[in-house]
């Protein structure tokens, strides 16, 4: 994103970098690139898209739009600016002192490395618990929903009474789906059969690495990797074709490759000083475990199975709190410790603990070699 040429240029001129940046449908604001113009001779500016260029948005703002980060050519930070008042021209202006004149050379930027703890599985019922109290429910949030519906049908009544997000209005009711060009959205419509799968394959490449949308600009995010690989295995289990396993598996591969660490996996490769600091992002990593979950009861490879043990515990160390993230860990949680082995394709989605592996069984649901006609029959075991 920053080419080698700026960087020379900023290092020679002793020039900070200004990031600057907005998200789609939100122009930058013209205050902040008039006021940054104003010292051009001291700051490089650059626009940034903060939903395209994730690895950087995540690190050097608070996810707030438009936002400014002045840094230095050795990719230390000067200051960060998030709010875009009358007091902008001043705040840039002390940043530029500091930095020049004072001998201010900057912090190094944080690493986010939690402590990986182990789920448990009494969250699965603190994300039934948010839901039926209005928080907004995804498509992965709706999964969570039925599937406890599938066990416990009465409340199954409760279901026009939550806050569906449009995908998720768009899968229950009919309707339009939510129009995007990103990679993650748009897998997780295909995943859900909203979308048609070939959208996806178009942003995959031969090595394994996916793109972060339509604009094919950036490639290779944890998140993209883990939602991509997902819709494409979900679709080798409906159709059977084994185009979609090998890809799937390439997919993995990357990832357990280039991303994985000690305690999680990264949200990208380091490809410069700013994207080099580990970032485990928690919701990546709550993908990647059901995306490993799923790979896991498809192949019956145990690497997969641990490495969605280890992304399921970097994501619930790194953000036990938020909603988003434990439903998607609750999901893995239940695929690797309750996984159901079916031959009809139709519970894909409809149930988290169903997989159509490679091999599948005579019957339509099968657990613990045990077969059942009816999922309501198939008791939670973990709580």
């Amino acid at each position: 994103m920053i080419r080698e040429k700026t960087l020379e240029d900023a290092k020679f001129y002793g020039k900070m970098i200004a990031l600057v940046f907005s998200v789609d449908n939100l122009e930058p604001v013209k205050e902040l690139d008039n006021v940054l113009d104003k010292f051009s001779d001291k700051i490089t500016k650059i626009h940034v898209n903060a939903s395209e260029y994730l690895q950087y948005a995540i690190r050097l703002t608070a996810g707030r739009y438009p936002a400014v980060a002045l840094i230095s050519p050795e990719f230390k930070i000067i200051s960060l600016i998030d709010r875009i008042d009358q007091t902008l021209e001043n705040r840039i202006r002390e940043s530029i002192d500091a930095f020049k004149f004072k001998g201010f050379k900057g912090v190094e930027l944080s690493e986010f490395i939690p402590v990986p703890i182990d789920p448990d599985p009494s969250l699965f019922f603190n994300s039934i618990n948010s839901l039926m109290m209005g928080y907004p429910v995804d498509l992965r949030g709706l999964e969570v929903f039925r599937t406890y519906c599938n066990v416990y049908k009465e409340y199954g009544r409760m279901i026009e009474k939550l806050n569906l997000d449009n995908d998720s209005s768009a899968l229950i009711k009919g309707g339009k789906s939510i129009e995007t060009i990103y990679t993650a959205q748009l897998s997780l419509q295909a995943y859900y059969g909203l979308r048609k799968i070939e959208e996806i394959i178009e942003l995959s490449q031969e090595d394994g690495k996916v793109y972060r949308s339509k604009r094919k600009e950036n490639m290779g995010l944890l998140v993209d990797q883990s939602y991509a690989g997902s819709a494409i295995l979900n679709e080798y289990e409906r159709t059977g074709n084994t185009e979609y396993l090998d890809k799937s598996l390439k997919i993995a591969d990357y990832i357990l490759n280039n991303l994985k660490h000690e305690k999680g996996f990264m949200d990208v490769e380091g490809r410069d000083p700013l994207t080099s600091k580990v970032m485990l992002e928690p919701l990546a990593n709550a993908e990647a475990s059901i995306f490993f979950a799923k790979l896991y009861q498809v192949t019956g490879e145990q690497k997969y199975g641990e490495a969605s043990k280890l992304a399921m515990a970097s994501a619930n160390g790194g953000a036990p709190h938020r909603i988003e993230v434990q439903e998607r860990v609750m999901i893995a949680y239940l695929k690797l410790n309750e996984g159901i082995k079916s031959n009809d394709a139709s519970f894909l989605g409809k149930d988290c603990r169903v997989e159509l592996p490679k091999e599948k069984p005579q019957c339509k649901l099968q657990q613990d070699d045990k077969c059942y006609d009816d999922i309501s029959m198939i008791q939670f075991k973990s709580f």
